[in-house]
Order: structure tokens, then sequence, then C-alpha cells
């Protein structure tokens, strides 16, 4: 579930945090896909729970520099991360994202997550089904291809 949910995010960017390893919440900017449940919404929040496992291995800019992966959450989202794709790997949802700010000496990472569960929130912080995300996303790009 919780890589199907950060898939459904794609080209969205992880903007903010809050909280920790018990209750993490993300903010996810992520307007085409506000747009499918209100004009004028432009971000969720994700609320993960009981984290077992986070880092995130980092795509170093110059390749050559030392590689260090971040397990402090400070760290991991020091910048925004925007997100690509995600896929579990034995157990772990790997989640990989691109970061633009030229200040930082990477250019994106591989952000790993092991968790229990996993909720998203409208900007009003009013849950939605994991359904009803995933029916947006399907409606926004069945309208893309058409165009």
């Amino acid at each position: 579930m919780i890589e199907n949910i950060f898939t459904t995010f794609h080209d969205g960017g992880i903007t903010g945090w809050e909280g920790d390893l018990k209750q993490l919440t993300l903010k996810i900017e992520c307007q085409y896909l506000g747009k499918e449940f209100q004009e004028g919404f432009n971000f969720f929040y994700l609320l993960i729970y009981n984290i077992e496992h986070i880092e995130l291995e980092p795509w170093m800019n110059p390749i050559t520099l030392k590689k260090i992966n971040w397990t402090e959450l400070k760290d991991i989202f020091k910048a925004e991360l925007e997100i690509g794709y995600a896929e579990t790997l034995n157990g772990i949802v790997k989640v990989s994202c691109n970061q633009h700010n030229t200040n930082y000496d990477y250019c994106g990472g591989n952000l790993l997550i092991k968790a229990e569960k996993i909720e998203i929130k409208n900007h009003l912080k009013q849950k939605i089904k994991p359904t009803d995300l995933f029916k947006a996303s399907e409606n926004y790009w069945n309208k893309f291809s058409n165009n």
C-alpha cells in the first residue's frame, strides 16, 4: 500500500515534514492531483506510522563525492524531494526522488521506508481513502493521454 501511494504522487514534491518515527507527517505538493479533488487544492499530507526503517541513499553530484546515507529525518528532508516512482524490495519501499536545489551536493536519491501503515489527508487534513486517490490519479492520466 505504501508503494502504491507514493507511486500515485509521481512528480509531486515532499515540501515539508514534522514528527518522528512513531508518526511522521509529510507534506506532498501535487497540484495536478489536487485539482482532481477540488480547484485550488495543491497539497496532501501523508501520515506514516511506526517507522521501522527510513533512510535516504543520495545520488551525489558530482558522482565522485563520498556518499553517506542519511537516517536522520532532518537530513533526509532538508531539501524538497520530487517523487518519481516506488517499488518494494524485501519489505522496504524504495521511492526514487529527484532533488533540484543546487545548494546541495546531491541531485536526488532513493528514499527507503519500512513502516506499519500510511494515511492520506487533504489540505484540510480530512482523510482520503487510497481508492479515492487512485481513482483521481487514473482520471487525471486518462484526461492527460486524451489531449
